[in-house]
């Protein structure tokens, strides 16, 4: 005779929202000119240089003479964004691009793995 196991309560998904609704932007590609920089201190010195734009710090790589970090912005603070990287020494803006994949590609980053 077989026995009926009962699963535990059943996950609920939320769906995703449509792909217009999440707003574009696009992926920048900096080098940071001091070595070994923490992704927090590399965020606070980009958030230094952006003000009060908003930005998000996806990846981070710091090498010893050099730090190479990928930043999301909306499309709308795109141009400002870039005028306020080139403003800068610290800072060198190398790629940007509306998919992050590309970036990671000319700037030889891997993906990161996910820490499930």
């Amino acid at each position: 005779m077989r026995e009926l196991v009962k699963h535990g309560p059943t996950r609920v998904y939320m769906p995703r929202s449509n792909k217009a609704a999440r707003g574009k932007h696009r992926w920048i590609g900096l080098r940071i000119n001091q070595g070994g920089l923490t992704r927090d201190s590399a965020e606070a010195l980009i958030h230094q240089v952006m003000n009060n734009l908003s930005f998000s710090l996806f990846d981070c790589k710091a090498e010893k003479t050099s730090t190479s970090v990928i930043i999301r912005v909306s499309l709308e603070e795109y141009s400002s964004a870039r005028q306020r990287l080139d403003e800068t020494d610290e800072l060198e803006s190398l790629i940007s691009s509306g998919k992050i994949i590309l970036v990671r590609q000319r700037m030889g980053l891997p993906r990161p793995i996910r820490k499930k």
